[in-house]
Parts: structure tokens; sequence; C-alpha cells
């Protein structure tokens, strides 16, 4: 299937499905689709705690088993299914030095990435490098110079600092991309790879790419709801046409799969989301009025607090007056069946989470063919080390 054809598979499916994962079910007492796909709210309603925690973690167990009353799950995962990049700079070389430093995931991410660089015999350039360790393990594998793209000047010289010390021959660009003009980094003939540049980031060197004329380029984006507008503004031409339109908090769906994250960090996320809906019945029977009431995001820190200290805190938020010795006991039992309802009504959301995602993805490589590139898109690496694990690569043909 052509990368135009899947896209337009995925804006169908997208679109047919929308009200079973645009709203998020945190807000509401009962999703709206609840009366159209009642077999579906049944089962999820049915499901214990423990197989709650299971489907969370594996999607394809959670499309096989719902698949009994919502059979198009199986034909979703299917949808979304990418093969494998092949491996290309595989030439050993000693690294038993170079990664100290850098954090076990990290690490192991970056040399996905770079193995499936397909090209070896040009100078390469990292947008939003860091302390430009893909750069340096591209420069020491292939003996080739290459530039690091930085904001942060501190980093910067860190960086340096370790390409010196293996002889990498490196460069730093302190710049911001977002508000300075970036023309002269793509002055000399240089490949550029990014690795989790964020939302407006890795579009802005997208565009520089397509703009000048980039012979090679990688990218595995991140964060793509990090934009100036709260809409996306598509690239590509099927993407222009499309009538789906996706808004921030849409796009924010796509990186709620968090396979990297630590139980303590999911324990007291965890706690505050309890906390916020036990807010939020406190809220409705005080104003007598059955809707949603905001609150400011929770640090983590907040976790650590005590319920009298998190709800006066929400409290506070609001200008709502609450007694100190107040009895959130009740309110904290409301909020625990809410929070548990929430997560079972938030499942059927995970089997559109990659399909989002993709179709982001999909439109950024479709505007690379359409500005004259070979566009090879699929995984760098398994989902356990980063579940944003998708790579475009972008070579311009002659």
């Amino acid at each position: 299937m052509s990368l135009s054809a899947q896209f337009e598979t995925i804006s169908q499916a997208l679109l047919k499905y929308r009200d079973l994962w645009s709203p998020s079910p945190f807000k509401s007492l009962h999703p709206s689709w609840v009366a159209q796909y009642s077999e579906l709210q049944s089962f999820l309603l049915g499901l214990t705690d423990e197989q709650v925690e299971q489907y969370s973690t594996d999607i394809n167990l959670f499309a096989h088993s719902v698949s009994a009353v919502f059979p198009v799950a199986k034909d979703l995962i299917e949808l979304a299914r990418v093969s494998r990049l092949p491996l290309n700079n595989t030439r050993p070389i000693d690294l038993r030095f170079f990664r100290t430093g850098i954090k076990q995931r990290k690490w192991e991410q970056i040399q996905a990435f770079e193995a499936c660089i397909p090209w070896a015999q040009q100078e390469l350039t990292e947008w939003c490098s860091g302390k430009g360790y893909l750069a340096q393990l591209y420069g020491l594998r292939h003996q080739q110079k290459i530039n690091c793209v930085e904001y942060d000047q501190s980093i910067c010289k860190r960086g340096l600092k370790h390409a010196n010390k293996f002889d990498v021959n490196a460069r730093f660009h302190q710049i911001d991309v977002l508000k300075n003009n970036t023309d002269r980094l793509f002055e000399r003939p240089s490949s550029f790879v990014a690795l989790h540049a964020c939302g407006q980031l890795h579009l802005n060197l997208l565009e520089q790419v397509i703009k000048h004329s980039v012979k090679n380029f990688a990218l595995a984006p991140c964060c793509y709801h990090l934009l100036p507008k709260d809409f996306y503004s598509p690239l590509s031409t099927p993407g222009k046409i499309s009538s789906l339109i996706l808004e921030k908090n849409e796009m924010r769906l796509a990186l709620e799969e968090h396979v990297t994250g630590a139980q303590a960090e999911l324990t007291k996320h965890r706690k505050l989301q309890h906390h916020r809906l036990a807010f939020d019945e406190f809220c409705r029977e005080i104003s007598n009025c059955n809707r949603y009431t905001p609150t400011p995001t929770l640090a983590q820190s907040w976790a650590k607090a005590s319920t009298n200290e998190l709800m006066h805190h929400l409290a506070e938020s609001k200008n709502i007056k609450v007694a100190p010795d107040t009895d959130w006991q009740p309110w904290l039992n409301k909020g625990k069946t809410r929070y548990q309802n929430y997560r079972r009504y938030s499942l059927p959301r995970h089997l559109f989470r990659r399909l989002i995602e993709l179709w982001l993805v999909l439109d950024r490589a479709i505007a690379l063919q359409e500005n004259g590139y070979q566009v090879d898109l699929g995984e760098f690496c398994e989902k356990s080390m980063t579940p944003r694990n998708l790579m475009i690569i972008g070579q311009k043909l002659e």
C-alpha cells in the first residue's frame, strides 16, 4: 500500500469512529458513545481491575478480547502496523567509554536510530541535538564532520567537550531555531537528522529540508501537539484536503502510551487523577450542576501531599471556600469509582493512538514525496525502548 493510500484509509477510520476516541472520558460521567455502543460499554464495565491493567499495557490483547463486541478492533491494530527499518550502520567501533553519562534507555534509542541511517559518506547535522551524542556516534563510526544545533549554550559546551575527548570533528551552533533564521545552517552540503525533536521544532526542520533540497534526512518525531496553533495544519496535499482536523488535545492522545514510565511516576499520576475527579464530584454537588470543573495541572510533587492539602489546594484554585475539617472521604469514594470507570472507558481510545500518530507522520512523509524525495517510513526500535519509534528517512531524488 502506498503512503497516500495508507493515509486515506487511516483518515476514513479516524473520521468514522471519532466519537470513540476524540472526547476524553475524564470529563464526563458517561461518554457520548455509550448509547451507540451499548455492548462495548457492558464489556468495559465488566472488566476486573487486573484486566484493565493488563489491557492498558497490551493493546493487542485488548483488541483480541474486545473484538467479540467491537469486531473492527483487530482491523484497527492491523492498520496501524508498521514494519521495522533495515539496519545499515553496523561497522563495529569501540564504545566502551563513549556512552559515559548517557542514560541507558536514551543510549539504546540513539544506537537504534543511528543504525538505521542509510548513508555514511557525508557530513551530518543533528537538529535540537542536546549534547549531540547521536551525531557524535555517527561521526565516530564514519570519521565524518558533524554539526550540532542546540538552544542551550551550557549544553553546547558540554557536548563539545565530550566530542573533543573522542576526537570527533564537531561544531556546535547555539541557536533558537524557532526564533532565528537558520538558512546559514544549510549552506554547506550536509545530511540532517533529528531524534525526538518536539512539535514545531521538527516541523521547522522539515520545511528547511524541503526549501534547501537537503540530500539526506532522517527524523523521529515527538510531541506533535507542541505547536503555536490550537490545531494541526497539514503539510501534504492529501492532508490539506482531508476532512480530518486534529486539535491539540486530540494529538496528545498519540502520546499517551508510556511504556518507558517508571511505576512510581504512574502511581503518583493516578493519585492526582483520582483526587481531581473527587474534587469534581464535590463541585457537582455544591453547585448542583452536572458539569466538569476544570482545575490547573498538578505538579507531580503534589502526590506527596495529604488528601486534605490536595483538596484545599484545588478549592483555592477555583476560589471555593471550604471548612478546614471537611470530611473528604465521601468524595474520594465517588472519585475512585469515577477513576475506575474512566480507565475502562479509555481503553477503546487506545486502539486509535497509533493511528493518530501514524496519520501525522504520514502527512510529513507524503510532503517529502511531493517535493522530490524517496521516503522510507518504519520503526527504528521496539516500543519497549520508546513508544515514539517511528522514523522517516528521506533521500532527494536526482
